[in-house]
């Protein structure tokens, strides 16, 4: 029953996208939004692109280069169902073929100040690579959280 409710809830989230596309960014975004129906309306795509582009300039790295990463945004029935636990997972999928991949950030509920802010540090880093010390993290994540705290972006449903 509880793989029919996920399937079931998968459709509905697939079904639901906010694409990164309808963006007026300078450079290509790569997010795409999922919500099912019980939580949708909470997340803004543009701030979720923006703090992206913010880490990945602080750490100096290509966010062209960076895979999709798929957020959903969904109840705690349906990341149980997922095997989600936490109100916050990171998970990688990649291909056998060498380069495709994507990654898939779980928001569970109602979304925590600067989650998505740790999510996608977590896959920076990941991605990347990158070597950092706990400091250097601190930093990084204390600038961008005050950045993207002072922007004021008024949800527009996409």
């Amino acid at each position: 029953m509880k793989v029919v409710s996920f399937v079931a809830a998968l459709i509905l989230c697939i079904a639901l996208p906010t694409s990164a596309q309808t963006s007026s960014f300078a450079v290509q975004p790569k997010i795409v939004i999922m919500e099912s129906e019980d939580v949708k309306g909470q997340l803004s795509l543009k701030r979720m692109n923006n703090c992206l582009l913010r880490l990945a300039r602080e750490w100096k790295v290509k966010y062209e280069l960076l895979p999709t990463i798929f957020v959903f945004h969904v109840s705690e029935e349906i990341a149980s169902a997922a095997l989600i636990s936490d109100e916050l997972a990171v998970r990688e999928n990649r291909s056998p073929r060498k380069g495709d991949s994507y990654y898939e950030v779980w928001i569970v509920g109602k979304p925590k100040l600067n989650s998505d802010m740790v999510a996608f540090e977590n896959i920076l880093e990941d991605f990347f690579q990158l070597q950092v010390t706990k400091e250097q993290r601190e930093q990084v994540m204390t600038k961008v959280g005050r950045l993207q705290n002072a922007t004021v972006d008024a949800y527009q449903g996409n």
